[in-house]
């Protein structure tokens, strides 16, 4: 995960991720429009990453420059289905986007923030 995070590491500002914001919400809202035809997808982990990124973007102005590169690697990778895992494809196909945020969570000292899955 570690090569991961700083491969899409990319420097933003602040306004960047306020206009990146509503990425994060179009992706939930694709994953819970696929939950009615598959109910394989784990959407709750869905949920809860997309409720920390959002919670993040919010804050941002509290970041750093290197806080909010790392935010943003979170929000593009969470973004994309086709990741290590397909957020639309596999069960487990959001651990992979807990376990990067989880990840930037440590970085950014806010391990409250981290999300628990199996």
């Amino acid at each position: 995960m570690v090569n991961q995070l700083e491969h899409l590491r990319r420097s933003c500002s602040t306004e960047d991720l306020v206009r990146l914001r509503a990425r994060v919400v179009t992706h939930l809202q694709v994953l819970e429009e696929h939950l009615l035809a598959d109910e394989k997808i784990d959407v709750v982990i869905g949920r809860k990453v997309a409720g920390v990124l959002l919670d993040l973007v919010d804050h941002a102005s509290q970041l750093d420059a290197d806080g909010r590169s790392l935010v943003r690697a979170a929000l593009d990778y969470f973004v994309l289905c086709g990741d290590d895992d397909d957020d639309l494809e596999s069960p487990v196909g959001l651990h992979d986007d807990a376990e990067l945020l989880n990840e930037v969570c440590e970085h950014l000292g806010r391990v409250d923030l981290r999300i628990p899955f199996d």
